[in-house]
């Protein structure tokens, strides 16, 4: 297609897309600036968007080249519309399956994870191989491989294409004698390739689950099988360069394999190194798949040799590369400060003073006054000089310095996540409620799954006295760690305090879900007097609706922990509120008792002035539900035999208090005075209730 004016009009500003993302690929820092451009030129024009209908490939390649900006910046919400309408554009659908394969030369097959390549609109599939580890299985010269012919027609792509790549990057063998390269599935369907476009769409939604997930085996294990799917069907050169180098960062934390994971870094530098293939391969797909430069290779391959604890060949990567700020930390390591500071003003000596070189030997000497330099002499524009001084104060806990440094770093370049977070945590310590809210909302905004953040800005908004805002924070935050139950504890105090006593019993019995013997008697308390009082809720709806909900919370709780005596004194007390037939109000007495049992079987409990006023509460307790059954009981019914355990409960209980309990005066102490005369009238009700349904 002849380069006219028109279409160089058309397609101007998907040029500057891609533009802002290799600029910023290759600055220090990430600049509002190119964003802000990249913002004002996703918005697309007319003629442009005319451009796109014209080819699906250029429509996919655009999506994608926008979600990996995105995620350059944190912007993880915004990067999955974009890869979603990829997936969209392209038809395509991709989900987690089990299949059966082999991991191990000598297992047998088992349950895998794979991950299923589809159309989005037919039922028939493709399942990627989803080892764990990539095979060199490569298409010949001059072979180009192609993905599986579908039912109905698909969108094209990339009809006028280069050739296939005489030469890919190297996928280096793992050599294990245990462990096979890569799955072995039973299933032949389970291997079949998928189109290089496609291969690019599944990149991308690595990299969109790589941000948008928090760390987990679950989802190391997601992401290695997602790289696998593209390691074993090597087409293109930048989505295989790209997808080596992830495979080797999964693979570096695992013992089994973090030598194959330095040696294919090494590997992966050589092939960048070499001048074949041409451009022309080099550049298919290239602003789509996040290919990394030279020197972040080397960087990631001095940081395994580190990794290893081989610092010394890490430091020459660094020196050779001119990566000054990682050799500083290896000079370090190797507790050579004064060589690092040497290097530094060698540097100076040769270029002259800048504001990285001053904020670089800051580092290597620990000189405050060098960011302070840095940052003068840059115009107060530099803001690498005032946030390595803030982060200087972080380090040593000297947060109260640190925060006005910090605060006017993000507010020069807003872009800055791990500033945020320190920010956010250094107003965490030092209490400025305020500005650690807004810090980590924009962590959050940053970073959405970041359950911490959402649970620390919950935090400081109930210092503010704020907390609807914090009981709406946590549930963002359950959102994203529904496990955690330290989030479900914030959560459930919170609910009582604002008056949402549903979601609060729901909040209790996920609390038992995690935490089987779980138990909070405040909260149960407080809960039980809101359903026995109705208390009004939030909505002014009263609580005393709540009373069936609450009772199966107890039924749950109590089947679990057995021995809480306040426990089952409260589940007595909830019964009460609903012990409109006699198998409830004899219920009630059973939970009494349990109760008064759990006291009982305490050693010396009646010697102990607190025990003892429990117990003597739960006596009168006892009598006052004994006696609602008895005048509630049928005539005839034998309720001196049915409440025997009962009256021996109430009488072993004053009888042992007033042995334990009894002042030099030969009378009960006074603070058990009251309760101890109580319990004895209400054992007399009893008996006499007793005696009166019988002779009735």
């Amino acid at each position: 297609m002849a380069l006219t004016k028109s279409l160089c009009l058309q397609s101007f500003q998907l040029w500057r897309v891609r533009y802002c993302l290799l600029y910023q690929q290759v600055l220090e820092e990430t600049s509002p600036h190119l964003f802000n451009l990249f913002r004002k030129d996703i918005e697309l024009s007319s003629e442009t968007q005319a451009l796109l209908k014209t080819s699906t490939q250029l429509t996919v390649e655009h999506y994608l080249t926008v979600a990996n900006m995105y995620n350059y910046y944190h912007y993880v919400t915004e990067a999955d519309k974009y890869i979603t309408k990829a997936q969209h554009a392209l038809n395509i659908k991709l989900e987690m399956v089990g299949m059966l394969g082999r991991r191990t030369h000598f297992q047998e097959s088992r349950a895998q994870l794979a991950l299923r390549v589809s159309d989005a609109d037919s039922p028939s599939s493709t399942a990627a191989s989803p080892g764990e580890q990539g095979e060199d299985e490569r298409p010949g010269d001059g072979e180009k491989t192609s993905g599986r012919p579908a039912e109905r027609e698909r969108p094209a792509e990339d009809p006028s294409g280069p050739p296939a790549c005489p030469r890919l990057p190297t996928d280096v063998k793992l050599n294990d004698d245990t462990r096979l390269e890569r799955v072995q599935y039973d299933e032949p369907s389970a291997e079949t390739e998928a189109s290089p476009l496609r291969q690019a769409v599944i990149l991308a939604t690595y990299f969109q689950n790589l941000r948008a997930q928090g760390r987990s085996e679950i989802r190391d294990e997601q992401l290695l099988v997602t790289i696998s799917a593209l390691t074993h069907q090597p087409l293109v050169w930048a989505v295989q360069l790209s997808a080596l180098l992830q495979r080797s960062r999964l693979e570096s934390e695992h013992r089994r394999t973090v030598e194959r994971a330095m040696l294919q870094v090494e590997a992966l530098g050589e092939d960048v190194s070499r001048p074949e293939p041409a451009a022309t391969h080099r550049l298919q797909l290239f602003f789509s798949t996040r290919v990394p430069t030279h020197w972040e290779l080397m960087r990631e391959l001095a940081e395994r040799y580190m990794a290893m604890g081989v610092t010394k060949s890490a430091l020459d990567v660094y020196e050779r590369y001119q990566l000054w700020e990682e050799a500083i930390r290896c000079y370090h390591l190797l507790q050579q400060r004064q060589r690092a500071a040497e290097v530094v003003r060698e540097q100076i000596a040769a270029h002259g003073e800048t504001p990285k070189l001053l904020c670089l030997l800051g580092d290597a000497t620990d000189d405050v006054s060098c960011y302070q330099r840095a940052w003068q002499m840059s115009g107060e524009k530099y803001v690498r000089a005032v946030r390595s001084e803030g982060l200087y104060y972080y380090h040593r806990k000297q947060y109260e310095k640190c925060l006005p440094l910090l605060s006017k770093a993000v507010e020069r370049n807003s872009l800055q996540f791990d500033v945020w977070t320190r920010l956010a945590f250094a107003a965490l310590q030092t209490e400025d409620w305020k500005t650690c809210a807004n810090a980590y909302r924009r962590c959050c905004y940053l970073e959405p799954d970041n359950y911490e953040a959402w649970n620390n800005i919950a935090h400081a908004y109930i210092r503010l006295g704020q907390k609807e805002r914090a009981w709406k924070t946590l549930q963002e935050a359950l959102r994203f760690s529904f496990d955690n139950w330290k989030i479900w504890d914030n959560f459930l105090v919170v609910s009582l305090d604002i008056g949402e006593f549903e979601e609060a019993i729901s909040a209790y019995g996920r609390l038992a879900e995690i935490q089987e013997r779980h138990v909070d008697c405040e909260v149960l308390r407080l809960l039980v007097r809101a359903v026995l009082s109705d208390t009004a809720d939030r909505h002014g709806v009263g609580a005393g609706r709540l009373v069936t909900k609450l009772t199966k919370l107890f039924g749950r709780l109590t089947a679990k922990v057995t021995n809480n005596s306040e426990v089952w004194s409260l589940y007595g007390d909830l019964t009460g509120a609903a012990a409109a037939s006699e198998e409830a109000r004899f219920r009630r007495i059973q939970h009494y008792q349990k109760a008064h049992s759990c006291l009982a079987q305490k050693p010396g409990a009646e010697k102990q002035l607190n025990l003892a006023k429990q117990m003597l509460e739960i006596a009168v307790k006892l009598s006052e539900a004994a006696l609602t059954w008895v005048e509630a009981a049928a005539p005839g019914s034998d309720v001196a035999r049915s409440l025997a355990s009962v009256k021996l409960s109430i009488r072993g209980t004053i009888t042992k208090v007033k042995t334990a309990q009894t002042d030099s005066s030969g009378q009960v102490r006074e603070e058990l005075r009251q309760l101890y005369a109580d319990a004895e009238t209400g054992l007399q009700r009893v008996l006499d209730a007793i005696q009166a349904h019988q002779a009735s």
